[in-house]
């Protein structure tokens, strides 16, 4: 059986970076739960469908594992985020700007499948990202 560490880092480089979707029954539980916000999304075709509306928002989207703590049965992740936002992202039309944004994942396992993931992401400093604009030079 695959170690916690292993099957943490093959959802986020195998099925997140690498967009190998047919991963998903194997890397999380028939009865898994992603909360992420007001938002729980159910099994692993929940998460596939959540996997495929941010990869069309945002195609070249990496996450860079900056941590990694493990006791027992779960799993704390610091991580960072990039990507180039061409698709829309709910409300959001596509802006064409790169974004950088991090997050922490807390993640439960049981007999090598991920059960229960709960995200926090910086949602507000993306938007702010996408939304912003420049600011106006002094004098003019």
């Amino acid at each position: 059986m695959p170690t916690n560490e292993h099957v943490v880092r093959k959802f986020f480089e195998g099925f997140w970076n690498a967009g190998g979707l047919e991963l998903a029954e194997e890397l999380m539980a028939a009865d898994h739960v992603h909360h992420i916000a007001d938002l729980d999304v159910h099994g692993p075709d929940g998460v596939k469908e959540l996997v495929t509306s941010l990869l069309e928002a945002f195609p070249d989207l990496t996450f860079v594992l900056e941590d990694l703590l493990m006791d027992a049965d779960k799993v704390a992740v610091r991580w960072t985020a990039h990507g180039t936002h061409t698709g829309p992202l709910g409300d959001l039309e596509a802006t064409g700007r790169w974004a950088k944004w991090t997050g922490i994942d807390l993640i439960r396992l049981r007999d090598g499948q991920i059960v229960e993931l709960w995200a926090s992401a910086d949602a507000m400093g993306l938007y702010e990202q996408l939304t912003a604009t420049a600011p106006s030079q002094l004098g003019t």
